[in-house]
């Protein structure tokens, strides 16, 4: 076995990468990968009170009160009986970093951009009550003849 070294690079939203199918990187270009994850610190917490939980009434108050789960469905059983079931599906934020619109002159050519450069994500809607309870949503129905 041969010792290597690396040299790796983090920008603040994680590691750097190199893709050759991207290009290069530039003065004006980069690409970087973002864990949704990376900054959950309660996601041991939740498993390892979880596994400690001495009913089933524990189990469901941790799993309220962590909240360190928050992609994946969850399930317990109880030795009286009682079997619990948690789907509350993924929860994620989200934004377009280089924007919508090429056009200048578009109020949605750098307002992504914006928001992005300034971290405030968009809340990302999994579900239909989700969907249906954003206030911008906007229903256009098309009949066929």
């Amino acid at each position: 076995m041969q010792e290597v070294q690396r040299t790796l690079y983090f920008s603040h939203y994680e590691p750097m990468l190199v893709v050759p199918q991207f290009g290069a990187w530039s003065l004006t270009r980069a690409l970087t990968y973002r864990d949704a994850n990376s900054e959950n610190g309660e996601v041991i917490t939740q498993f390892l009170e979880m596994n400690l939980a001495a009913s089933m009434d524990d189990f469901q108050r941790v799993y309220a009160e962590v909240s360190g789960i928050p992609w994946v469905n969850t399930m317990s059983a109880a030795a009286d009986g009682r079997v619990w079931y948690a789907d509350d599906g993924p929860r994620a934020t989200s934004i377009a970093a280089y924007s919508q619109s090429k056009d200048p002159d578009s109020p949605h050519y750098a307002d992504q951009t914006q928001l992005y450069s300034m971290e405030q994500f968009k809340l990302v809607r999994f579900t239909e009550e989700d969907i249906t309870s954003d206030p911008q949503l906007e229903v256009v129905v098309i009949r066929s003849n």
